[in-house]
């Protein structure tokens, strides 16, 4: 089977959190389509987006981080996206 991992821009300093908001429309997508496990993670905060992490560094390092910090997506993973939007989470 299949385990999907979502790996969606920052957006780091924008005002409106495109990847998160993707990655919330997508994870809850792939739930709804039957997944069980579906993972998520974003690039380092020192990195905008994921192209410049692999720039600066190596697919092998982004293979590592990918495994490191990957993290389920759960039922209160939108909530907690939410509420980031909206300031009340860091």
């Amino acid at each position: 089977p299949y385990i999907p991992v979502l790996c969606f821009d920052t957006d780091a300093g924008k005002r409106v959190d495109a990847g998160g908001n993707a990655l919330v429309a997508v994870g809850e997508a792939l739930k709804k389509e039957g997944f069980d496990e579906v993972y998520y993670v974003r690039p380092p905060k020192e990195y905008k987006d994921w192209n410049k992490m692999l720039v600066q560094t190596s697919p092998k390092l982004i293979n590592v981080y990918i495994q490191q910090y990957r993290q389920l997506y759960t039922n209160s993973t939108s909530l907690e996206f939410k509420l980031k939007g909206l300031g009340l989470k860091s």
